[in-house]
Formats: structure tokens, C-alpha cells, sequence
């Protein structure tokens, strides 16, 4: 039975070669016990790391929610922003709109002023005329 089972052991690292010409029988079961022992461990360690992936899954998750939260508002926040700067624009189209008007009525009055001016000034100097040559009377 040891010159079957030797070759075996031999290939898994050598690990139960030394165990089986020294402990026989007896030493088989450890060996056979060990490794049920270490698939109970490996399938423990993969199942915490199952676990763990999934907590991490679910932070992850939960993280992404609360970005998609943020993002959302952020939207909104910059859609109430962009509907202000439209507004604003309009209002300031619209002032615009009316200075020009402003402006265009006050150098309108100014030309009226001028010509009332350069017209009142005209009739001064014709009575100045007037009175220069009649002898200090207008008519």
C-alpha cells in the first residue's frame, strides 16, 4: 500500500511521503482529516470573502446613490441658474432697448434747444440791429 499511495503523496509536494513511511495507517486519516480541514477553511475563507465583496458592493452602491443625489441637485441647480441668466439677459436687452431710446430723445432735445437758441439769439440780433439803426426805437 505504501509503494502505491507514495508516488501520490510525492506529486502533492511531498507532504505525505515523510508522514507515510513513518506514521502507517494511523497517518493516512490525519492527512485525509487535514485536508478536510483545509477545504473547510479554504470554503471558510471564500465565504467571508463573498461576504466582504458584497458589503463592499453595497457601500459601493449606496455611495453611488448619494452621488447620483448630489449630481441631481446640482442639476437642478444650475437649470435654475441657467433659466436666471436668461431672464437677466432679457432684462438687460430690455434696458438696453430703453437707454438707446433714452438717448436718442435727449439728443433730439438738445437739436430742439440748439435751434430755439440759435433762433432766439437770431431775433435778439435783429432788434439789436432794428434798434441800432432806428434811433432806439423798434418801429
Amino acid at each position: 500500500v505504501r509503494a502505491v499511495l507514495a508516488p501520490a503523496l510525492e506529486e502533492q509536494g511531498g507532504r505525505g511521503a515523510g508522514r507515510m513511511k513513518s506514521g502507517g495507517y494511523g497517518s493516512m486519516a490525519n492527512t485525509a482529516g487535514q485536508r478536510q480541514f483545509n477545504v473547510t477553511q479554504s470554503m471558510d475563507n471564500s465565504t467571508q470573502l463573498l461576504h466582504d465583496t458584497i458589503r463592499m458592493n453595497d457601500e459601493s452602491a449606496a455611495i453611488g446613490d448619494s452621488t447620483m443625489n448630489q449630481l441631481v441637485g446640482q442639476r437642478e441647480q444650475l437649470e435654475g441658474a441657467h433659466r436666471q441668466v436668461i431672464e437677466t439677459r432679457e432684462n438687460t436687452r430690455a434696458a438696453r432697448k430703453k437707454l438707446h431710446e433714452l438717448h436718442r430723445r435727449i439728443v433730439m432735445e438738445k437739436m430742439i434747444l440748439y435751434m430755439v437758441i440759435t433762433t432766439l439769439t437770431l431775433i435778439d440780433c435783429l432788434l439789436l440791429y432794428r434798434l441800432a439803426t432806428n434811433k432806439g426805437k423798434l418801429f
